[in-house]
């Protein structure tokens, strides 16, 4: 259990989950003295089934403009004569119109997978910089920060794709892309590029420049050490998606 200061006042985590947006520096200092982080998650997923559903015509019609495509140049599928390409081709495009469907419950787990991971790597990070957390704390920190970096993420996404309509986006990248970033900078043909510079968006700096004021306030370590947590994060997730863009390419 987190310890409290006798003059701190605990606020509940609905309100801690809110100040990691808009005072994240009192969301911190509540984290560090009583670690709270259910409301975090439950928010964060709440967002992620919303979106699941609200954006599955558009993922649908992203499946029917892209995979077929892919999957053209795939060279063991074009060895096959026409007719058994075309089955092969429908068999798989069902299988991932079946996938998308199931998109509200991967999200869920996704993000308890990932706050786990970044727990970890935040809990490495503090023993090797001294730092005073424990892994309740930092699980706290992680789960909270997922408000912005999932939760508003999701929600500016959903926003965009129901103004434009599920017909304006024919790929992955032009629906992740619905977030500014580094991403826009690059010719629509650099796929590979493209999808490395996609993690560095604004709500992802915006939720690493939180890592950065969380780990100070919760670990009480130095800025660079708490810097490296977050430039790792986004650098892995570049690397993964760069590595899936090459592949489909």
């Amino acid at each position: 259990m987190g310890t409290t200061d006798a003059t701190f006042k605990p606020r509940s985590g609905l309100l801690t989950a809110i100040d990691v947006i808009i005072a994240p520096k009192a969301a911190f200092a509540q984290i560090a003295a009583a670690p709270t982080w259910a409301w975090a998650l439950l928010l964060t997923i709440a967002v992620s089934v919303i979106y699941s559903f609200v954006t599955l015509p558009a993922a649908q019609h992203v499946v029917d403009a892209s995979v077929p495509q892919i999957l053209a140049h795939n060279p063991r599928i074009a060895a096959l004569p026409p007719a058994d390409q075309q089955k092969q081709i429908t068999a798989i495009v069902g299988f991932y119109h079946f996938f998308v469907k199931l998109n509200w419950i991967v999200q869920p787990i996704t993000i308890v997978i990932t706050t786990l991971l970044q727990t970890v790597l935040l809990l490495v990070i503090n023993i090797a910089a001294k730092g005073k957390a424990n892994f309740r704390k930092l699980w706290s920190l992680a789960a909270n920060i997922t408000v912005v970096g999932y939760g508003v993420t999701l929600l500016v996404m959903m926003l965009v794709i129901v103004l434009r309509g599920p017909d304006a986006f024919d790929s992955l990248a032009s629906i992740t892309n619905t977030i500014p970033g580094l991403a826009l900078l690059v010719p629509s043909d650099a796929a590979v590029l493209g999808a490395f510079l996609g993690p560095f968006n604004i709500t992802n700096i915006w939720a690493s420049v939180l890592f950065v004021i969380g780990m100070r306030t919760v670990s009480g370590i130095k800025t660079v050490p708490a810097v490296i947590a977050p430039v790792l994060m986004m650098l892995t997730v570049a690397i993964i998606s760069a590595g899936n863009a090459a592949q489909a390419h």
